[in-house]
């Protein structure tokens, strides 16, 4: 299967609970449209 692998670098304490971060997971997830998944994570886990 295809696959992408994008880093982005952020410099919020919890980046995965700032609103711009969930609303590009939620762009992200409808591009997808069902047809892939979406795996977001912190550096280091």
């Amino acid at each position: 299967m295809p696959q992408k692998l994008e880093n982005v670098h952020f410099t919020a304490e919890k980046p995965l609970e700032t609103d711009t971060v969930k609303a590009a997971i939620a762009d992200a997830e409808a591009t997808l449209n069902g047809q892939g998944r979406l795996l977001v994570r912190p550096s280091g886990t």
